[in-house]
């Protein structure tokens, strides 16, 4: 919320009390939304939405925030098939460790499971995100390794 809806750490901070106070312990209990920059939440007793500093009810048309983040956290689960069987680097992402593209999983922990004698299915167990593609792929590189050495 901080950041797509440009919403202060120190409002969030008092948007959490304020939530507590009415008697919700995890954020996912309440429905979220965020009216002109306030946050608000959907009362589950009165059907109303409410700012929870403010205590106004919005009786304008809301963005609904659980759902868009919803819709982000699928797509992000989501990863294109050109993505299949390659590795990055990224800036930021697992202390720039080679990950399996579209994925924030080291290579390097598919390569200890292999080295220990795990086999792909027993791997995909660990890694459902991952494909036979994938664990080919470090198969390949494991072989060009040996071959090298």
């Amino acid at each position: 919320m901080a950041d797509d809806y440009r919403v202060p750490i120190s409002v969030l901070e008092n948007v959490a009390s304020g939530l507590q106070q009415r008697g919700f312990d995890h954020w996912a209990d309440v429905k979220l939304c965020v009216v002109n920059g306030d946050v608000s939440f959907l009362d589950p007793e009165t059907g109303q939405i409410e700012g929870v500093t403010t205590g106004q009810y919005a009786i304008v048309e809301i963005v609904d925030v659980i759902s868009e983040v919803h819709d982000n956290i699928v797509k992000l689960r989501n990863r294109s098939p050109e993505d299949y069987g390659k590795f990055r680097n990224k800036r930021h992402v697992m202390r720039n460790s080679t990950v399996f593209s579209g994925t924030r999983i080291p290579i390097s922990a598919v390569r200890r499971f292999l080295e220990a004698g795990y086999s792909s299915k027993e791997i995909l167990k660990q890694y459902p995100s991952l494909t036979d593609a994938d664990i080919q792929a470090v198969i390949n590189q494991l072989d060009k390794t040996k071959l090298a050495g």
